[in-house]
């Protein structure tokens, strides 16, 4: 490796190099804030007399190849394209204004743009982009009227802002200050690995994704005609399967959708700025190549299949599906998409059947409103559902729906599925207003009521019966100011006394009667019904939230949680004493751990336990003997969150009991662990007890 200083303009027209960006490069990403940003240091370092330098940065590459003519040097750009991007539409800008100005330097621009020498079309052009670029660029340089290029790209745009700032008046100050410009030349020998100087480059906070940096990882250290291949087959349609279509700010989510696929993987929880460190772990380079690639690569792709169509529902062609999909993104469960492309893809492979399939996605709506009703932490999800993504992997279809709804049914505390006595109570004096999901739980209600379902779009908006306001609108005077007091204070943001409307500015803040008026013609039957009011009070607001309540529990169902079970299972707070029995099993969040050995089986409890929640809980770990090192009695390896603990292991099957129960009580889980005896007597017990 070697690195030196150089000018940015002697790099840049070197008559005999062509600057070719690798398909594992991310796309080109600069905003108009950056080009603003570099155009504005350009004018001014060109106006400042006692600057005669100015870095930009560094700029890395190294010559991959001699092309088949022999009359080009390629320098293949490991980081730095960003840059050089840039500069060249900057010199494009100045190209097409000595074009149309019939400026005396049009052949000097040219020369940081085309190899005049080469006669070759695919070597006449300075830099050679990544296939999503090359089209713009091309078509910039060849002055169409109108530009070709990927939607998605920012080529065009940046372009068109240099144009329009970069003028007659300008043109020799930008000169001057391109002039000015230095960069670190950093050029690599055979001996050096790109891949590990790109990480070492890009640990320091550069604005580089996950998913570029897994990119990069896969494709680098190949061969540029096997990196074509792999990025064209693969990694090319995993970026566009990944794409909301929806989210202008930020469309890419091929970062959350590889953190995703981890989860389900490996049903643990990586940071999202460690996902590509995690990658590299389940997909390590051995003897210079990632086995089985491209096998894995085809799983990550199908799986992309999947997440398009929860990221963007509108792909779904069935109609039933795509609507609970709607759902599921209205109300952000972005932390059910792990668990949910499993269940798609087992739909897809038809190993689960469209009711199925339906039912997990209504299951999962339920779970997550009725949570969000009573305020129970959304931060459990992550967990809940990654361990889910376990539970899936071991059920067949004829038990695909019971399995999942008894391991939701089984916690209780912050993993429970909330029962229709807590909805009822909670919803009462609950504020729906300023909750996030009051639009969807209101449509859904709508929906359940009529057959013929009105659009609710933007337009419609949640409306007070009861206004937020009521000076000088007459309410004092129909309720009195004692009641309207009791309705501000306790009752203006409950569901009893919210609606859907299309009018709301017509509404505002009038009396209940000029209301109802309006509310006669409107298109949803929740509004209404409002309507067979006289007037509109605490009473009112109070019966209208029962009804809403009723419809609630029958859209977003609790399953039984008394179905009879001929298990044999006993919750193991209600369980006999072990002591000499056989246990045949422990069921634990509906996940069976079986072991002829006892000891084995606690191990395993614990670890699984532990992994829930580690981190709060190290108070516990004493009380359960969980020990940071390992004593001289019999111990377990336990190993959480990368690091090792010893689990000590003696003692009696009873001692074992009391501490899963410990731990069970700390993660208020009391309803999810269930112990199978069988009728033969514990041969391990009986040599432990006494210890």
């Amino acid at each position: 490796m070697k690195a030196e200083e150089n000018q940015v303009i002697t790099f840049l027209r070197n008559p005999t190099t062509q600057f070719i960006i690798p398909v594992y490069q991310r796309n080109y990403d600069w905003k108009e804030e950056h080009c603003k940003q570099l155009l504005d240091d350009i004018i001014n370092i060109a106006s400042d007399t006692t600057i005669s330098a100015h870095f930009i940065g560094s700029i890395i590459y190294r010559n991959e190849k001699l092309s088949t003519t022999n009359t080009l040097t390629e320098f293949v750009i490991i980081d730095g394209q960003q840059r050089i991007t840039t500069l060249t539409l900057i010199y494009i800008a100045l190209y097409r204004l000595c074009t149309k100005e019939k400026v005396n330097q049009k052949s000097t621009i040219e020369s940081f743009l085309f190899n005049t020498n080469s006669n070759s079309k695919t070597e006449k052009l300075k830099l050679r982009p990544t296939e999503n670029n090359d089209e713009a660029i091309k078509s910039l340089l060849e002055e169409n009227t109108t530009e070709k290029g990927d939607d998605t790209s920012n080529i065009i745009k940046n372009f068109n802002y240099f144009q329009e700032n970069i003028t007659v008046d300008s043109y020799e100050k930008v000169i001057e200050g391109l002039d000015k410009l230095w960069f670190v030349e950093i050029r690599l020998g055979k001996e050096d690995d790109p891949q590990r100087i790109f990480e070492s480059m890009n640990s320091t906070g550069l604005d580089l994704s996950q998913a570029d940096l897994i990119r990069n990882y896969i494709l680098m250290r190949l061969p540029p005609e096997k990196q074509n291949e792999l990025y064209t087959n693969y990694w090319l349609p995993i970026e566009e399967n990944t794409r909301d279509t929806k989210d202008n700010k930020n469309p890419s989510k091929t970062s959350d959708f590889i953190r995703d696929y981890l989860i389900y993987q490996n049903e643990s929880i990586p940071n999202k700025d460690k996902v590509y460190s995690e990658f590299k772990k389940k997909f390590p380079f051995v003897n210079g190549k990632i086995e089985n690639i491209e096998e894995n690569l085809t799983e990550i792709k199908d799986l992309s299949e999947y997440y398009k169509k929860i990221l963007n529902p509108e792909k779904e062609t069935d109609t039933d599906i795509r609507i609970h999909l709607e759902y599921i993104k209205e109300i952000e469960i972005t932390v059910s998409y792990p668990f949910l492309m499993k269940v798609y893809s087992d739909y897809g492979a038809k190993n689960i059947d469209k009711n199925i399939f339906i039912g997990v996605l209504e299951l999962m709506q339920s779970f997550c409103i009725r949570r969000a009703i009573i305020g129970l932490p959304t931060n459990a999800l992550n967990k809940i559902f990654a361990s889910l993504c376990s539970k899936i992997k071991q059920v067949k279809q004829d038990s695909y729906i019971d399995s999942l709804e008894r391991t939701l049914l089984l916690p209780t505390g912050t993993w429970k599925f909330p029962r229709n006595e807590e909805i009822i109570e909670s919803i009462k004096s609950k504020d729906m207003y300023n909750s996030n999901n009051i639009k969807y739980i209101l449509k859904r209600i709508e929906y359940h009521e009529q057959k013929e379902k009105v659009q609710i779009d933007n337009n419609i908006t949640v409306e007070h019966i009861f206004p937020q306001t009521t000076t000088n609108t007459g309410w004092i005077e129909d309720l009195g100011e004692d009641i309207c007091k009791q309705i501000k204070e306790q009752r203006i943001h409950t569901i009893g006394n919210l609606t859907l409307t299309g009018n709301n500015p017509e509404l505002g803040n009038n009396t209940f009667a000029k209301k109802k008026d309006i509310y006669t013609d409107s298109s949803f039957s929740i509004t209404r019904n409002i309507t067979k009011n006289e007037k509109w009070g605490i009473e009112e607001i109070e019966q209208r939230c029962e009804y809403l309540t009723s419809i609630f529990l029958q859209v977003w169902e609790c399953p039984d949680r008394n179905r009879e079970s001929n298990t044999g299972e006993i919750n193991i707070f209600e369980a006999e004493d072990p002591t000499s029995k056989k246990i045949e099993y422990i069921n634990l969040l509906g996940t069976q751990i079986r072991d002829n050995n006892f000891t084995k089986m606690y191990t395993q409890v614990i670890q699984k336990l532990m992994e829930l929640d580690f981190g709060g809980l190290d108070n516990l770990l004493p009380k359960i003997k969980l020990f940071h090192e390992q004593g001289t009695k019999p111990y377990s390896t336990i190993t959480i969150e990368k690091k090792q603990y010893y689990l000590f292991t003696g003692g009696n099957n009873k001692q074992k009991f009391d501490n899963i129960k410990i731990t069970l009580k700390a993660l208020e889980l009391q309803d999810g662990c269930f112990v199978k005896y069988s009728d033969e007597k514990d041969a391990e017990d009986l040599f432990s007890k006494n210890d």
